[in-house]
């Protein structure tokens, strides 16, 4: 990936779910979720994330993630 690694479509389609998800967060809440977000996807894909099968593999783990600290 060259870029903003977060330009990848399936990361902007899954950012977009999660704000829309989170949008009934109080706002600081909202956004400190989503910065730390970006901020997992970012660092995964700087060690070594690159290829479509590792980016779905990566929103997977995010997502159980997300679910279990929810939940």
């Amino acid at each position: 990936m060259t870029g903003d690694p977060l330009e990848h479509r399936l990361i902007q389609d899954y950012l977009k779910d999660l704000e829309n998800e989170a949008a009934m967060l109080p706002t600081r809440t909202r956004r400190n979720l989503l910065a730390e977000i970006r901020g997992h996807l970012r660092e995964a894909i700087a060690e070594g994330a690159s290829g479509e099968a590792d980016v779905r593999n990566l929103l997977d783990l995010a997502a159980r993630t997300l679910g279990r600290e929810q939940g």
